[in-house]
């Protein structure tokens, strides 16, 4: 190598010189611009898991709301809102009573309260608590009574409480007589809005 040919690189090394220069300053401005993308693109799609979420739970109180509106609606259809009607809850009573064979069914109604107070105040639940007392021949005659108030009453039933004791034979010949006493708590529970 001559002296003549470290001239004529010398343009080249030059040239490769401000290439690479280039080169690197290019490479570090796309760099900086790909940081604030980076950045973007992270909060964007924190944006997206935040707006799921609230997607899901908008769902899941859509669901709650409809489960709900079904539910008054059942309660709508089976007249279980507006004003208390214990006269017929009392004759609902009596017509089960007389088909699941229990005697002498005797009902008190305590003053209706709010169920919960807690709750929006319309439309509320109110409940009327109901002391009954009656003969049965069986166990299965309070059941099937429960359950037949259940399906036709024009309220909503909970039951509280319920205790069955054994009576002494009056009659030791009537298979007609009852055999047990039982006295029960229940909640007859109705929807009141105010209008």
């Amino acid at each position: 190598m001559t002296l003549g040919d470290l001239r004529h690189i010398r343009t080249c090394v030059a040239s490769c010189a401000v290439l690479a220069t280039l080169a690197l300053s290019l490479a570090l401005a796309a760099h900086l611009r790909l940081l604030p993308a980076r950045e973007a693109r992270l909060l964007g799609e924190q944006d997206l898991r935040a707006a799921e979420q609230r997607l899901a739970r908008a769902d899941a109180e859509r669901r709650d709301y409809l489960a709900r509106l079904q539910r008054y609606r059942e309660l709508a259809r089976r007249h279980s809102r507006g004003a208390e009607g214990r006269l017929e809850w009392l004759a609902q009573l009596r017509k089960a009573a007389a088909r699941h064979h229990v005697s002498s069914p005797e009902a008190e109604f305590a003053a209706p309260e709010r169920f919960d107070p807690g709750a929006p105040r319309n439309p509320e639940w109110r409940a009327s608590r109901m002391r009954l007392r009656m003969g049965l021949l069986h166990e299965e005659d309070l059941l099937g009574l429960l359950a037949d108030l259940r399906l036709r009453a024009s309220a909503y039933l909970r039951l509280r409480s319920c205790s069955i004791e054994r009576i002494p034979a009056a009659h030791a010949g009537d298979a007609t007589a009852a055999t047990l006493r039982a006295e029960c708590s229940i909640d007859w529970l109705s929807l009141h809005e105010e209008t």
